[in-house]
């Protein structure tokens, strides 16, 4: 079973003289990643690393870094934290300050595998619920009777825009989508696409 978790956690620890920041967090697409990491950067300056990893996506996909670091000893070790707990829609950072004594590479890989376990063992995991994002278009007052009928049945309302034809982007369980169908076929003047999410 997948986990996920709800809210970012930061850690902090000195390995040799160099100390190492694990920050893990929710992480749906490829824009959150990069945001997190620029605010890693701001929020850390001048350190001498930011290795990461990450799974996320629809469909998942992963991704990690050495950023300078000896290849294979940041990056991959990171994203075997990740897998070894099952976490999806999560990424984690860790920072490097460099404090003048080099650890080699099995140092180097004890400690960047440490901040990321370390960071996942103080987060709260919950199982998690694939979702789909649907845009359903239509005709404004049979719209309004279909999200009136329908709106607890497993999705959510996230959008809602008003323009030539009403816009409505919402949250689905994957699990509900055949009843999600069923239930457009008594408003046919409705239609819906599945959007992609930003990988």
């Amino acid at each position: 079973m997948y986990l996920t978790i709800t809210h970012k956690t930061e850690l902090a620890f000195v390995e040799s003289k160099s100390k190492f920041i694990g920050i893990l967090f929710p992480c749906p697409h490829l824009d959150a990643f990069k945001a997190e990491l620029a605010n890693v950067k701001t929020t850390y300056p001048n350190a001498s690393h930011y290795c990461s990893a990450g799974i996320f996506g629809n469909p998942f996909s992963h991704r990690s870094s050495d950023d300078g670091e000896p290849s294979g000893s940041a990056g991959n070790p990171m994203l075997g934290q990740l897998r070894a707990a099952n976490l999806v829609n999560v990424a984690c950072i860790v920072v490097r300050y460099y404090g003048g004594t080099k650890l080699g590479v099995p140092g180097l890989i004890k400690s960047y595998k440490a901040a990321c376990f370390q960071a996942i063992e103080q987060t709260e995991r919950i199982p998690f619920v694939k979702k789909n994002i649907l845009e359903i278009r239509g005709n404004y007052e049979m719209l309004m009777r279909f999200y009136s009928k329908n709106h607890k049945k497993g999705w959510e309302m996230k959008t809602l825009t008003l323009a030539s034809e009403m816009v409505i982007h919402a949250l689905l369980e994957a699990e509900a989508m055949e009843d999600f169908k069923n239930n457009l076929t008594l408003f046919p003047l409705l239609e819906f696409d599945v959007v992609p999410e930003n990988q």
